[in-house]
């Protein structure tokens, strides 16, 4: 995910649809920008994820991230973000979970020892299982089996 701030749609401390403030630019990718806010009424901090102009603008590309909208807000794992947002929402809007990521982690302290990666490899592998049977699930159907 990009991390420059040369196209951003929005500030630190901008209001989105007067229910989050924005605390902080994360990334974007190819479909949208995401950022750290937190809800206004609530002071709980979230991640929104906004797609990009060009994204909403182009009906099949939006169809497409509506549609990943809500396949996502289906999966309940442990190893994966809860998706706070409902249909009625024009953006997703996902749980804040505090740290780093893995690459800021190995610079800081180098290479993590075997018994530890096998660890992370182990549940992301369960992750990816769940996602990829839940996935399946959300987009299967007659026509597609």
């Amino acid at each position: 995910m990009d991390t420059t701030t040369d196209h951003v749609r929005y500030a630190i401390g901008d209001r989105v649809l007067d229910r989050y403030e924005i605390r902080d630019f994360l990334g974007a990718g190819a479909s949208a920008e995401v950022y750290r806010a937190s809800e206004i009424d609530t002071g709980r901090e979230v991640v929104l994820k906004i797609p990009h102009l060009t994204t909403a603008g182009d009906l099949v590309a939006f169809n497409q991230y509506r549609r990943e909208m809500e396949i996502a807000s289906r999966l309940r794992h442990p190893g994966l973000q809860r998706v706070l947002s409902d249909r009625s929402d024009p953006f997703m809007v996902l749980e804040y979970i505090e740290g780093q990521s893995l690459r800021t982690y190995l610079e800081e302290r180098g290479p993590l020892p075997v018994d530890q990666v096998t660890a992370i490899g182990l549940q992301l592998a369960d992750t990816l299982e769940y996602v990829h049977k839940g996935w399946y699930t959300a987009t299967s159907s007659p026509k597609t089996c």
